[in-house]
């Protein structure tokens, strides 16, 4: 954070000693997020509800995370549902959240308004894949789940960036991203 409260990453990337499959390996954000892209491409084959996986990622302009998704497309109901893993390159965290996008009916590829965090299919439709994409990363990455009930929270009153007002910067803002996003 600059000294007028103007938030400004100034940081390198994490890095930690892990165990990956008995081999002690320096693990850091971007090769995790190769590893992590790996196993959701198997995940993909061994589970046919989802349609491909995506690297929608803006590290290299001032991204604060990874931000890598399972996309089931639900043509029938004209809608997407995006399996969002966050990986921090600030610290060593994840967070795993579920986007439903709606589409337009006479072109599946146009959007239908922003796409929208729902809680409920985190819970219901998709609590087995979250949870096994959990247990690989906290298992063989030796990465944190970042605590959900922080996301929210507004880190200071004082921090603020180009487009986050004063008082509205989060701890999801901090560790992840501006909002959530997908394709």
């Amino acid at each position: 954070m600059s000294d007028n409260g103007h938030y400004v990453f100034c940081g390198d990337e994490w890095s930690r000693e892990c165990m990956y499959f008995s081999r002690r390996t320096v693990l850091n954000s971007k090769l995790c997020s190769k590893k992590i892209i790996s196993y959701l491409n198997k995940y993909l084959i061994e589970h046919k509800t989802f349609t491909c996986v995506q690297d929608y990622s803006r590290t290299q302009i001032n991204g604060m995370c990874y931000n890598l998704q399972l996309i089931n497309d639900i043509h029938k109901l004209n809608l997407s549902h995006s399996l969002c893993i966050n990986l921090s390159v600030i610290a060593p965290f994840f967070h795993i959240h579920v986007l439903e996008l709606k589409r337009k009916k006479d072109n599946f590829s146009k959007w239908n308004g922003f796409p929208e965090r729902i809680n409920l299919l985190e819970n219901s439709t998709y609590k087995k894949d979250i949870a096994d994409i959990k247990n690989f990363l906290t298992s063989k990455l030796c990465l944190n789940e970042f605590p959900d009930n922080l996301l929210d929270e507004i880190v200071t009153p004082d921090i603020f960036t180009e487009d986050i007002r004063k008082g509205e910067f989060t701890y999801f803002n901090a560790f992840f991203q501006r909002e959530f996003d997908t394709r």
